[in-house]
């Protein structure tokens, strides 16, 4: 699906800005705020239509369980590829025990580490598919299992979890479930203009009902833009380049990330906020092309 990669890229492109915002406190305008947030819902729901047509509607809970072993061995991998940048945490800024601990606790609850912030997608991926592989013994299950994370999904939304503990799992560990479930119950989508239209009408009420500060607007986005990606069926091309280049963006962007903000911050460089974003947009995207210009089988592991 070359137009489900194209997007793969720009919102891997995305993180990337999701990211440097919160190293360095920049604040975007509402519009791009609205626009990147739908970046990981849109790669869940990619995620779950993709399995889904691969798998079928009903699978056996054996291959889910596959699957879901898959993503944690691939998360535990990144995990360690990112112990040598969370070290820099402790060698730079102090962290006593008490923070270490915390930093643990916050890992298995929701998945991600001090600096391994992209890690939670696959980590809620595993979660998910292995409590699909429950839900898959019931002919409703998966409809079901929607609503009730669609349920929990709209508590967190208006702060009725009051434990810090499971809101975090809420958001993190199960925050993928109800998407990557919308694309597994999405009907199949053969591009052209009309799938297009539902996608940017779609689109367009995530935009409204984030604006009102109204629920699932992220599920409405993530939704609207793979019908929009979908609809690109006409290009015609080999965009396995382009699929394995934002893959590598995706996971490994945090190293350059760090590295680059905290430059920036120690004012080393002479250049606005701006400039400095788009040189790292830059790095990130030369180092991920790179790697999947020299991709091995070996490689081919850290990609899932």
């Amino acid at each position: 699906m070359t137009g489900v990669d194209i997007f793969k890229l720009f919102f891997s492109w995305c993180v990337v800005e999701i990211h440097w915002s919160a190293m360095t406190r920049f604040v975007y305008p509402s519009e791009i705020e609205w626009l990147i947030n739908n970046a990981v819902p849109f790669f869940f729901v990619a995620s779950g239509y993709l399995l889904s047509r691969k798998m079928g509607r009903q699978p056996q809970p054996t291959e889910l369980r596959q699957c879901s072993l898959k993503s944690f061995k691939l998360f535990l991998l990144w995990i360690i590829i990112y112990i040598p940048l969370d070290a820099t945490k402790f060698i730079f800024d102090g962290f006593g025990l008490r923070n270490s601990v915390s930093c643990v606790i916050t890992l298995i609850l929701s998945g991600e580490g001090i600096y391994s912030w992209p890690m939670w997608y696959v980590y809620s991926l595993a979660i998910s598919l292995l409590i699909m592989s429950l839900a898959s013994k019931y002919r409703y299950g998966f409809v079901v299992l929607f609503l009730l994370m669609c349920g929990i999904n709209l508590a967190q939304f208006y702060h009725k979890i009051p434990i810090y503990a499971l809101e975090l799992i809420s958001s993190r560990a199960l925050g993928g479930t109800h998407f990557i479930l919308a694309g597994w119950l999405m009907p199949r989508l053969v591009g052209g203009v009309k799938t297009a239209l539902v996608g940017f009408g779609l689109v367009l009420a995530s935009y409204l009902s984030y604006i009102h500060q109204l629920p699932f607007w992220t599920l409405i986005g993530g939704v609207g833009f793979f019908y929009v990606a979908s609809s690109l069926s006409v290009l015609k091309f080999n965009s396995t380049y382009i699929r394995k280049t934002s893959v590598w963006i995706y996971y490994l962007h945090m190293y350059i990330v760090v590295g680059m903000s905290k430059l920036f911050i120690a004012h080393l460089f002479e250049l606005s906020n701006t400039q400095m974003n788009l040189i790292t947009l830059l790095c990130v995207t030369s180092v991920g092309a790179l790697l999947s210009i020299m991709q091995s089988r070996r490689l081919n592991r850290l990609l899932g």
